[in-house]
């Protein structure tokens, strides 16, 4: 098994695509270990949830988001989100309303969108 790289840590995050990748990192990961029949390092799961925390505040606070940031939260949801709303949706949502154009071959499903509404705007 290769050596996680610093971005795994969520502390060394500085911005939303460092988390992103992050994440993105220790979820593959855990995939190989299962893949290898290995139970996953317990520290992993330390590492995703400090990392989709830190995810959630640049996504509170970011207002707009670029398309290939929106690009990468779509394949952080792909991997599984702890919550019903994905989080790519959120911030197209966020974009509709500052005025900032989008890419229209995204949907977003609106009915996901009350399920954490709260806790993220």
């Amino acid at each position: 098994m290769k050596k996680l790289s610093a971005y795994t840590i969520a502390a060394n995050c500085t911005d939303l695509m460092d988390c992103c990748d992050g994440y993105i990192e220790v979820r593959e990961a855990q995939k190989n270990r299962i893949r290898s029949d290995k139970a996953p390092f317990k520290y992993f799961d330390t590492r995703r949830r400090a990392l989709w925390a830190k995810l959630i505040s640049f996504v509170r606070t970011q207002n707009t988001f670029d398309e290939y940031e929106i690009k990468k939260l779509e394949k952080v949801d792909n991997l599984g989100s702890p919550f019903k709303a994905k989080i790519s949706e959120i911030a197209i949502n966020k974009n509709l309303k500052r005025g900032f154009p989008i890419n229209p071959n995204i949907e977003i499903d609106r009915s996901r969108m009350s399920a954490i509404k709260n806790y993220l705007l």
